[in-house]
């Protein structure tokens, strides 16, 4: 669209009211559709890698937004005074492995035969794998001598169900399974689904 001139928006005025009523409403239109084009301009400049499906290459020179975090004046790391939880050498460990040393790593004597007049110490702590506990309950099964009836002993609540997993504490889980053996000790299928 062409700007009017000074002169030009004078001759519509002069035309009268209707003249200068539509003129406004065409500017009026114009305005609507610029600061549309304004608004999707901005929206597409707006967008980053970051917020929208753009690739980072896309993102241009700009500068990222610096980090909003103040810095407090302590050094990093542990503070003066602060406890700590540093682990402490134990003076027995579990187990000693001794790195011998068999030459000379200066003139390559062979050092095999001489006594060690000292060691260098270091201990690392490993946390041993969770080890799963497995109890079989077994219950007796008895034949009556007088009236020739079968008893089976009772088990305790934890072995009534079939193969299942009992949450017992932090070490892990105990599996209990409910079978029954024959005097010769075989397994006989007594499980149950449930």
């Amino acid at each position: 669209m062409r700007v009017p001139t000074e002169e030009e928006i004078r001759a519509i005025y002069r035309q009268g009211e209707d003249a200068t009523v539509v003129f406004v409403g065409s500017l009026i239109e114009v305005v609507k559709i610029l600061a549309g084009r304004v608004q999707k301009l901005e929206d597409q400049s707006a967008k980053n890698s970051s917020n929208s499906g753009k690739p980072p290459s896309s993102d241009g020179l700009a500068k990222k937004p610096k980090c909003l975090r103040h810095k407090s004046g302590k050094k990093s790391g542990g503070q003066p005074g602060h406890p700590g939880s540093t682990l402490k050498a134990v003076a027995a460990p579990d187990h000693i492995q001794v790195h011998q040393v068999k030459r000379c790593r200066h003139c390559d004597v062979p050092l095999e035969a001489v006594e060690a007049k000292g060691c260098e110490k270091r201990q690392a702590f490993d946390v041993p794998p969770v080890q799963v506990e497995v109890t079989e309950h077994r219950a007796e099964i008895k034949e009556c001598p007088i009236c020739h009836q079968t008893t089976v002993g009772e088990f305790q609540p934890a072995a009534y169900c079939t193969l299942g997993a009992h949450r017992r504490d932090h070490r892990g889980f105990i599996w209990s399974e409910r079978e029954r053996r024959d005097p010769c000790g075989s397994m006989q299928s007594g499980c149950q689904a449930g």
